[in-house]
């Protein structure tokens, strides 16, 4: 026989298991990988949905989904929504000007991947406002709808620790280091004094080693600084050259001159990192994932940290490419492409376990790419810029491969062609936007 205690305690356990049982014994509110805020509508769309059933978006973009790891996702969208995803396979190279080429022969698809195009962009996007989307969302970040902003409206989304973000950051070769007994540059940063002078010193350890120093893509290290040749600000370009710029290109020069960069001049040169013959190297966070630049390396061997800042007395912005997703003009189908987007952008309905190197990989991205204020970030636009100019990228990066003492003379030589060059992609965006009636 069961006492009278037993009894009521059997009883108030039954209450807790049925509760669990109706709440899902979800714990509590679950957080995601969008900035670990609780979301109760992970991968929803606020637009009626049901009513795009049987329609079809059309997505442009140089990477297949089924050889990726948003293969999955697309499949899963379409069984959900009954939405069908086609795949308009265009040329990276050729981007902006192959959708010009749809756009005028009355095929637009409906959704822009751009990766960096931007202000060239602009001549083939629309304003996002026809995708319905709830820009209230936590989910959509609030830096890329305001960087995006022109004529009073936003032209790109991305979201909050999307897993496509390619902030960048300085991956190192773990085993380099710990055979020659160097000081990584995560210790670096632990202990606070993770700056340009540190990342000299680690590379110098390096090449004393007997390997080189390090790989430096200029645009990064540049944009880290908050520094770079061009500004975008309030919807307009101007000249952006400080004394920062000149500082960090004459830096980058003088690591060359020292024998612990390569000259950024040259091509391919971050294979010698995935070799395992340079110590540093200083790229985007495609790097840590399981598809990436660094997939044929032993995943243990892979460091990652943050760029490090110039110097004690000033920050390390977040930078990398200027990467959002939008709707093309004359898209036919804009807020079914507007509720693909919500669940395709979402992180959440990724299998991020397999997306990346291994589980310290995972964690990092999503901390270096999560919850970043917009006035921390301040990403590259310089292939844009160039291809509305047609000048090339390396024109101005170039300049890092120079000797030391020709940096300063090199750079305000660019001076008239920069503020020449702002006036003509304002002159673009201007005229662009008369033609979509926001100017």
């Amino acid at each position: 026989m069961l006492n009278k205690m037993t009894k009521t305690a059997i009883k108030i356990l039954c209450l807790v298991l049925a509760l669990c049982l109706a709440v899902g014994c979800s714990g509590g509110a679950t957080t995601d990988k969008t900035g670990g805020k609780d979301r109760p509508n992970k991968g929803e769309s606020n637009a009626n949905t049901e009513k795009y059933r049987g329609t079809t978006v059309v997505y442009a973009t140089w990477k297949n989904p089924h050889q990726n790891e948003d293969g999955p996702v697309v499949d899963a969208f379409e069984k959900k929504y009954g939405i069908k995803v086609e795949i308009d396979m265009v040329p990276q190279e050729t981007y902006v000007q192959e959708i010009a080429g749809k756009i005028a022969s009355g095929n637009s698809p409906d959704v822009f991947f751009d990766n960096c195009f931007f202000p060239s962009s602009i001549s083939v996007l629309q304003p996002i406002d026809a995708m319905e989307l709830d820009l209230t969302d936590g989910i959509w970040d609030k830096g890329m709808l305001e960087m995006s902003k022109l004529g009073g409206k936003s032209f790109l989304v991305n979201t909050v620790g999307n897993i496509w973000a390619e902030v960048d950051c300085l991956f190192y070769n773990k085993k380099i280091f710990a055979d020659n007994n160097i000081t990584t540059p995560e210790e670096y940063e632990k202990a606070g004094k993770w700056t340009f002078a540190a990342l000299t010193k680690c590379m110098t350890d390096v090449k004393n080693a007997g390997y080189i120093g390090g790989y430096i893509d200029v645009q990064s290290l540049l944009a880290s600084t908050g520094s770079g040749f061009y500004k975008f600000e309030n919807g307009q370009f101007s000249n952006g050259v400080n004394q920062m710029t000149t500082d960090v290109i004459k830096q980058i020069s003088q690591w060359v001159s020292d024998g612990l960069i390569k000259d950024p001049r040259e091509h391919n040169l971050l294979n010698n990192f995935i070799q395992g013959k340079c110590g540093i190297a200083v790229t985007n966070a495609y790097g840590m994932k399981a598809t990436g630049y660094f997939s044929k390396m032993n995943p243990n061997d892979v460091g990652f940290t943050y760029i490090p800042a110039y110097n004690e007395s000033t920050k390390s912005y977040t930078t990398g490419l200027f990467r959002g997703w939008g709707l093309v003009r004359g898209a036919k189908n804009p807020v079914a492409a507007g509720i693909f987007l919500r669940y395709y952008l979402d992180a959440n309905n990724y299998d991020t376990e397999s997306a990346f190197i291994n589980k310290d990989a995972q964690n990092f991205f999503f901390k270096l790419t999560s919850g970043v204020d917009t006035d921390q970030k301040n990403p590259y636009m310089l292939l844009g810029i160039t291809q509305l100019c047609s000048e090339s990228v390396v024109d101005y990066t170039g300049i890092s491969g120079m000797a030391p003492g020709q940096v300063s003379a090199q750079i305000a030589g660019l001076g008239n062609k920069i503020n020449s060059n702002a006036a003509k992609v304002n002159g673009e965006l201007d005229k662009q936007l008369t033609a979509l009636g926001l100017k």
